[in-house]
């Protein structure tokens, strides 16, 4: 996990004069991890950024008396972009592997979170994953795509957090269900392990492109407004820190707003989106 973090978005903004800010934090239970951002004075094309590692162990509760095998261990790669222009889609991907108590399993995210629409940025960003997907084997990209699309769901705003993209997790999901069927019987632990590998290898091929495309183009105070408005959801961590990285600097709430709902808008046609996932490639 730690060599993907270093290897990947680390050194592709290093490489255009940009110095990450690193900070190695532990948990008291057992384990930590490096935290990378930078400094606000560097945010340029994006908003600080959080590219962070953890690995966790410890021992589980006996109040948990049906599990035998109390030592746990966890690790996880979690990446968050929110890039100062919106004419950039906002980017979040996580890979994961839980390897002891009562199961081994791999976990993994990558979806896009677009202020405005540029249906061709959507289409790479999903064809990209769907060639790792196919890879491993044709048929896992619609699924994991369905189940992006599930956890992105926001229920009391009645839409999606963006156009999605792949997630599998979840030990009795009909993803992780799917997953399983496609590896080799002999090596399980190893064929998934190379696939998430293969995904995150992917995730800058998915996204540089679009951030290349669109940060150069000139804002508005308006589209500036509307980035705040509309920017993400927080995911929780294990230290506060890694909280409140989560989350942009800036955003904006506003009671019930009309920003966006103007028929014929650029805003309204990416509500209209979210509001109705599309199939991007051909399955």
């Amino acid at each position: 996990m730690t060599s993907l973090q270093e290897a990947k978005l680390l050194q592709e903004f290093e490489r255009d004069g940009l110095t990450f800010r690193r900070e190695s934090w532990s948990r008291h239970e057992g384990g930590g991890g490096p935290s990378c951002t930078f400094p606000p004075a560097h945010s340029t094309p994006p908003e600080p950024p959080g590219v962070n590692v953890s690995r966790i162990y410890g021992t589980l509760s006996r109040k948990l008396k049906w599990i035998i095998i109390r030592s746990f261990f966890a690790t996880g790669l979690s990446l968050m972009l929110y890039p100062r222009n919106p004419h950039v889609s906002t980017v979040h991907a996580n890979y994961s592997h839980h390897p002891k108590v009562l199961a081994w399993w791999f976990g993994a995210i990558a979806d896009l979170n677009p202020m405005y629409l540029y249906e061709d940025d959507v289409r790479h960003f999903h064809s990209t994953l769907k060639e790792a997907c196919d890879l491993h084997r044709p048929g896992l990209y619609s699924i994991f795509k369905a189940s992006c699309d599930d956890y992105i769901y926001i229920p009391h705003r009645n839409e999606y957090r963006g156009v999605g993209g792949v997630r599998f997790g979840e030990m009795d999901s009909d993803a992780m269900r799917s997953l399983l069927l496609a590896d080799e019987p002999d090596l399980p632990e190893e064929s998934l392990f190379e696939f998430v590998q293969r995904l995150g290898n992917a995730f800058l091929p998915s996204f540089l492109p679009i951030l290349n495309r669109r940060s150069s183009i000139m804002i508005t105070d308006a589209e500036r407004q509307w980035q705040l408005y509309a920017f993400g959801l927080a995911i929780p961590g294990i230290k506060a820190e890694t909280i409140f990285i989560t989350m942009p600097p800036k955003a904006s709430w506003e009671y019930l707003s009309e920003m966006g709902e103007e028929e014929g808008t650029e805003e309204a046609r990416l509500l209209e989106v979210l509001r109705s996932p599309r199939n991007w490639v051909c399955c």
